[in-house]
């Protein structure tokens, strides 16, 4: 634990037994359902390319492919920004301290446009299938994911996780939030709970 400097004994036990616990945890892992999960990628992809297929058929596409051609990239904001904001004549809710448009999340979801709001959707899609699906895949294990949880990698010795980042799963859009909680299953006999103490590292 090189980044751990407990000043008195009870601190050093405190995290030294918070690491064991923690390493029984990464030890008996989760279970998931893998079956579910390889059906959740492919579904996922199928609608990636069907609703991407639909934003290539509006008519806010066919202006940017106008302007760019080949170079058209539907990932690329400031793309976006020139054709929305300029081309089109929509109005920016929000602008950069030069003055620019915004194109972030936080404002493409502040406008009614249906051909934003597809290419949100695909974008959070994107995300769920190639950082949350098939992150878990990749780390799954006879059945299990054994994820990394750390107590001594950050100053306020708050827990964090990596392989993957368990605690990072989304849940504020419920239909990705279900796509991926739905890999976790409980094993025989169990059942799977959840408790929000709201910060309780930082309060205790």
């Amino acid at each position: 634990m090189p980044n751990i400097k407990p000043t008195t004994l009870d601190a050093y036990k405190l995290l030294q037994e918070g690491c064991i616990a923690l390493a029984q945890v990464e030890s008996n892992g989760l279970k998931v359902d893998t079956l579910y999960l390889k059906k959740a990628i492919k579904s996922t992809s199928k609608k990636i390319v069907r609703l991407t297929k639909e934003l290539k058929e509006d008519e806010v596409f066919r202006v940017w492919k106008k302007r760019y051609g080949v170079e058209a990239n539907l990932d690329s904001g400031d793309q976006l920004g020139k054709v929305l904001f300029g081309d089109m004549g929509y109005e920016c809710p929000n602008h950069t301290p030069s003055g620019r448009p915004k194109t972030d999340e936080a404002t493409l979801e502040k406008l009614d446009i249906s051909f934003v709001k597809k290419l949100l959707e695909i974008k959070k899609l994107k995300k769920a299938k190639n950082t949350y699906l098939i992150g878990i895949q990749r780390e799954v294990c006879n059945g299990f994911l054994h994820p990394v949880f750390n107590l001594h990698l950050v100053k306020t010795y708050r827990s964090s996780s990596d392989s993957p980042n368990f605690h990072n799963m989304p849940i504020r859009n419920p239909e990705i939030g279900k796509l991926i909680r739905r890999c976790f299953i409980p094993r025989e006999g169990g059942h799977i709970v959840e408790c929000d103490y709201g910060g309780i590292e930082v309060k205790i």
